[in-house]
């Protein structure tokens, strides 16, 4: 795939839902019902050099991304995400690692 025809791009993605059995039950509620674990990688290979004034230089500088992290239902409608995102920026100079760790409580309504 190409970004305005200058860069190239990969992506694949994997994850399944193993269900469970409730770990507990609160109530007449099971708790924690299903996990998904997941994992992710990106890549964009950039084939142009960034003309000076014209935009960021971050626009030219190859990108790799990894994440993996999983999903669990805790009760119907709501699920708890945690996530680790592990970053390569390479420039000229140097590889750069602004890596990512993310909690997500989804509540659904």
């Amino acid at each position: 795939a190409y970004l305005a025809g200058c860069a190239s791009t990969s992506n694949v993605e994997a994850g399944y839902r193993f269900p469970l059995s409730g770990l507990f039950a609160v109530g007449d509620h099971p708790w924690f019902n299903w996990i998904q674990p997941a994992v992710r990688g990106s890549r964009i290979e950039n084939d142009f050099s960034v003309p000076a004034g014209m935009f960021p230089k971050s626009f030219a500088w190859d990108w790799t991304k990894l994440d993996f992290g999983f999903r669990a239902g805790i009760v119907r409608n709501v699920d708890l995400t945690v996530e680790y995102a592990r970053h390569d920026m390479r420039t000229k100079a140097k590889v750069f690692h602004p890596d990512e760790f993310l909690v997500t409580l989804r509540a659904g309504f």
